[in-house]
């Protein structure tokens, strides 16, 4: 478990609405992301991801590109999961905190 603090992520999520990828935009807008993983760790989600892709037969264009892009699908990927078991936003919140770690983390020198 983590020290995160989950009331501020719960207002953010409110605020995004009920749309999944409206909430993971403003989540990952606000800075929250996962501990870093190992390059292999990384390797696999991305293959993990492109699988489902092809198998959905999404177009390619439509593939993530870079590694942020499949950290925020990642991420869409449990909001939506949450958002369809009708979870509450305080609930998201301790899911993304307390079982995948995510926190708030400075990006490029912002506070």
């Amino acid at each position: 478990m983590t020290n995160t603090n989950i009331f501020p992520l719960a207002q953010i999520i409110t605020a995004a609405g009920t749309a999944p990828s409206d909430v993971t935009d403003a989540v990952w807008a606000a800075g929250y992301r996962r501990p870093e993983k190992h390059a292999e760790q990384e390797v696999m989600l991305a293959l993990q991801q492109l699988k489902g892709l092809i198998s959905l037969q999404v177009p390619s264009h439509a593939w993530p590109v870079t590694l942020d892009q499949v950290k925020q699908d990642e991420l869409n990927e449990i909001i939506e999961e949450a958002l369809w078991g009708k979870r509450t936003a305080t609930q998201l919140a301790m899911i993304l905190v307390n079982q995948f770690q995510y926190s708030r983390v400075v990006i490029n020198g912002a506070a």
